[in-house]
């Protein structure tokens, strides 16, 4: 018989920052890189739109 043992990943303050700042760098290079009239409504193959969320 094996007996398995769960492990929890913690991350720390600084880690949960930098993951939260690297997407907020990807939404503002989306928002500059895409014409204003087109990035609220432009949909690629029935995806959903960058503004429908």
């Amino acid at each position: 018989m094996t007996t398995k043992t769960a492990s929890i990943q913690v991350e720390t303050a600084d880690q949960v920052l930098h993951h939260w700042q690297g997407h907020r760098e990807l939404t503002r290079r989306t928002i500059e890189a895409f014409p204003e009239d087109k990035l609220f409504t432009f949909s690629v193959g029935g995806m959903r739109t960058f503004g429908s969320w």
